[in-house]
């Protein structure tokens, strides 16, 4: 009896899905290639903001511990040189000076670069946050955005669905005109549009 009904739930299967055609799975696929492909979009734009800020901390910590050294540097420059007298030799003076010179000069290299570093963090930092929010809500017509704080670090559980929702027996899952036309404009701004733009292109039958 057991057997029987597996075989009949086998039959039952390819009744249903057997007579679809190729064209029409890709119609079904597409939906979820383009949810997967917007939830990707929005996962890096957070991922891209986390990495930025985690350089910016770094550059930031590194300049002011530079710029730091550099001062108690400049200090010792100023006692060293107070502290020599004319019977000082030469040689001592020249080897002592030159020394904290070229700290001096290292430091002021590293500074620079802390600095070059700062400003460049600070501008991708500042693009990131922003596309992160333009996305959010240009997706928001079209999908739910849910993120759980709770969940334990090491990326963002993002779930994003679909406002629309289909059953699973439905061949095809037309959109909304209002959130087909959203949908394409959300295509633009992934990095493959092309499963969201086909998607937001089929009628309902």
């Amino acid at each position: 009896m057991n057997h029987l009904r597996v075989i009949i739930g086998v039959l039952c299967g390819l009744w249903l899905f057997g007579g679809r055609s190729g064209a029409d799975q890709n119609k079904l696929n597409v939906r979820e290639l383009c949810r997967i492909e917007v939830s990707g979009t929005l996962m890096n734009a957070y991922n891209d903001v986390d990495l930025y800020e985690g350089h910016l901390s770094k550059a930031t910590e590194k300049l002011k511990d530079a710029r730091l050294k550099l001062m108690l540097l400049d200090r010792e420059y100023q006692r060293l040189i107070q502290s020599f007298s004319s019977s000082t030799p030469a040689f001592e003076v020249d080897e002592r000076v030159l020394t904290l010179r070229f700290e001096q000069r290292t430091l002021e290299g590293q500074i620079r670069e802390s600095e070059q570093a700062v400003e460049l963090n600070e501008k991708l930092l500042k693009e990131r946050r922003a596309f992160r929010s333009q996305f959010s809500e240009l997706i928001t017509p079209v999908f739910t955005i849910t993120i759980d704080k709770q969940a334990q670090q090491g990326g963002y559980p993002l779930a994003i669905a679909f406002r629309h929702s289909c059953s699973q027996y439905q061949l095809l899952c037309a959109l909304p005109r209002d959130q087909a036309e959203a949908l394409r404009k959300i295509a633009r701004e992934v990095s493959n549009p092309q499963a969201c733009e086909r998607y937001s292109s089929i009628l309902s039958p």
